[in-house]
């Protein structure tokens, strides 16, 4: 997608965006992107049908917290990499003076709360198994939706306007292309810390419907387990 949007881009910038910085722009993506990444549809919905979620009822610990560790250590080893192949672009290319190191720390805020955004829509996806043998339709949607709303095709500020309104008020801009645009300077102070307190709203909103489907779909479990 970045090779059709810099051509788009090479006569005439497209609402500010310059060859220079689509690369910026997909190759935090691409960063972004490989760190919020979740197979935790999978995981959980494997782990129903099989049975072993039983063995983890038994255990004293909190079962979401489990695959969100989980995820979070695979993303810490999985990011390695693509970090330093990312860091090469920024540093030998016009795409580093879109890159506001000043902007890091709410950035990284914004990056593991879009991951936990994530994780969680995921992980709700997979709890689907409890009642449905095609979960992972879910993990399919999930990830068609994030790929059309998320930021992942092309920069949301490039779709029309009314769009931009509705999706401002669903999770997806939240989890890859809101880290993005802080980390490029494009948003005022008043739209990054309302933007961060969404997030923050979305995790707990989102935590507290997991922890309802799971407690449901544990019952449902021990009944018909």
């Amino acid at each position: 997608m970045m090779v059709i949007w810099m051509g788009i881009a090479k006569d005439a910038a497209l609402e500010g965006f310059t060859p220079a910085k689509f690369t910026a722009y997909f190759a935090l993506v691409f960063l972004v992107g490989e760190i919020v990444s979740s197979t935790a549809a999978e995981e959980v919905e494997n782990d129903i049908h099989s049975g072993d979620i039983g063995s983890s009822l038994l255990k004293p610990f909190n079962i979401a917290l489990y695959y969100f560790l989980g995820e979070m250590a695979s993303a810490m080893v999985r990011v390695i990499p693509i970090f330093f192949l990312v860091a090469g672009v920024f540093l030998f290319s016009e795409a580093g003076k879109y890159l506001h190191l000043s902007y890091l720390l709410p950035a990284l805020l914004g990056v593991i709360l879009g991951f936990a955004i994530n994780y969680l829509l995921y992980f709700i996806g997979g709890l689907a198994a409890f009642w449905s043998d095609q979960a992972s339709a879910f993990d399919l949607v999930l990830t068609y939706m994030l790929t059309l709303f998320g930021g992942i095709l092309a920069p949301l500020t490039l779709y029309p306007g009314w769009m931009q309104s509705i999706l401002e008020w669903s999770p997806f801009p939240y989890i890859i292309s809101f880290p993005i645009r802080i980390i490029m300077g494009e948003l005022t102070g008043e739209q990054l810390v309302n933007g961060l307190m969404f997030q923050a709203v979305l995790v707990t909103a989102l935590s507290f419907l997991a922890h309802f489907i799971w407690t449901k779909g544990v019952k449902r479990y021990s009944v018909f387990g």
